[in-house]
């Protein structure tokens, strides 16, 4: 999302109050990555990762799809859950230190991935009410011809 672009602060030639600064990990304008919230941003993308697939699972056959979450979204939902996951157990659990740095260096394209995951799932929802609406309209009366 815009946080990888730093909320446009190198285009708009912003300044990061000093407060933001010293405390935060990454030195950006970033509320996630103040000290006190970033261990939690580590295990958010899971949990609604995590959340999304569960909706999935429970809402996409025939009678309940057009009250879950968009299943489209169900391989994004994978790959957020598989990559936090996997990098999550492994900050507590090494496996193989190879393919946990692997899995780790791609930390910043899982919060894009959830980004974009938000932003398509908002997208075929507005759609999906949109025509819901269209189907419950009453059809336009037509003019009588005589």
């Amino acid at each position: 999302g815009m946080e990888e672009i730093s909320w446009g602060e190198r285009w708009l030639h912003f300044r990061i109050p000093d407060l933001i600064l010293r405390h935060n990990v990454q030195h950006e304008p970033t509320l996630h990555n103040l000290e006190p919230f970033h261990d939690a941003s580590v295990w958010v993308p899971v949990a609604l990762a995590l959340a999304a697939l569960a909706a999935i699972l429970a809402h996409t056959r025939p009678r309940h799809d057009a009250t879950g979450v968009p299943s489209p979204l169900l391989p994004w939902c994978a790959v957020v859950v598989l990559l936090s996951g996997y990098d999550n157990l492994t900050a507590w659990m090494p496996i193989n230190a190879t393919f946990d740095t692997l899995v780790g260096m791609l930390g910043e394209h899982v919060e894009m991935l959830v980004a974009f995951a938000f932003t398509i799932g908002i997208g075929l929802s507005m759609r999906r009410e949109r025509l819901r609406a269209a189907h419950a309209a009453p059809p336009p009366a037509r003019p009588r011809t005589e």
